[in-house]
Parts: C-alpha cells; structure tokens; sequence
C-alpha cells in the first residue's frame, strides 16, 4: 500500500453526532415561565430561572451517533424494503418510491448507530412503541442518524484551492 493511502487511515476519525432532547417537557415550559418573568423583573425570577434550567438539564439525555460504514446501512436498508402499500403509493402518485420502511428502518438505525447511552434494540423497539414518546422526539433521533449516515465531511477551502469544483 502506498504511504499516502497509510496516513489517511492513520488521520480518518468516525463521523459521530449528538442530539439532547428534554425527557419532561414540562420542565421546557418552566424555563421559558422563568425568562418570562426574568424579563418582566418579576422580584426572585432569577433564582427561578436557575432552579428551572438546573431541573431541565437534570431531565435532558443526550443521544451520540456513529455513521455506519457504507456496507452496513445499504445493507440495513434492504432488511427494511418499503411496504407494497408504500410503492403502490408511490406508483399511484407518481412519486418516487421509498427506500425502506420507515416504521421498521428507523428504530433499526437508531439502534444501530447510537452508541450512548448504551440501549440495546430491544429498548430501542420499546421506544418506538411506547406512548411517552412523541413522533417528533423519535424522528429527531432517526433524522441524526440518518443524516450522519449520509453526511460528508467536504470542506469549502477558499479561492484557488483544489476542492471539489475547483
């Protein structure tokens, strides 16, 4: 192997994100009660405030993503193809049919990307049905980690540099 396929191993790091979600969102609409009041010079809504924020970022987890290499995701796609119902959507509308199903690939991905906290997939499945999760919640993890899984890491260098289009 060539010196300079050696050192970009050497350098290459895995893509990894985070995304912090708020376990009791009532504890989001105290935060913004106390700024309310803060901004209104309501006497002791400072303190308040503390005291909300402190609370809230005691019930905030956040969630860490790896990217899953290239073979890894197609191959988690095709183990969650689109329903018949989905492509005969897709055909009736003459749209593009979907990838997978999402009802089945997304709580796949979350599990198999996420790596803190440490969640088995069964948990993750549990998630996924459980009624204290909102939809939006649990998109916000699949859209991490789906992102990530597609994401690149290409840097816009400035005039004259030999990026991509350059």
């Amino acid at each position: 192997m060539s010196d300079a396929w050696e050192q970009i191993k050497a350098r290459k790091r895995q893509n990894t994100a985070a995304v912090s979600l708020c376990l009791d969102p009532s504890l989001l609409d105290a935060v913004r009660d106390a700024e309310a009041a803060v901004n209104a010079g309501v006497r002791g809504a400072k303190t308040r405030l503390v005291d909300a924020e402190k609370a809230r970022d005691d019930a905030t987890e956040t969630f860490r993503f790896r990217a899953l290499p290239m073979a890894e995701y197609r191959a988690l796609i095709e183990e969650h193809p689109p329903s018949d119902d989905a492509l005969a959507e897709a055909e009736r509308t003459k749209t593009a049919p979907p990838d997978f199903d999402l009802s089945t690939f997304a709580p796949a991905l979350v599990a198999a990307s996420m790596i803190e906290p440490d969640l088995t997939g069964d948990e993750i499945t549990e998630m996924w049905a459980s009624p204290d999760w909102a939809y939006g919640d649990l998109m916000v993890l699949f859209a991490t980690a789906n992102a990530l899984c597609g994401s690149s890491n290409v840097v816009a260098l400035g005039k004259g540099s030999a990026g991509i289009g350059g």
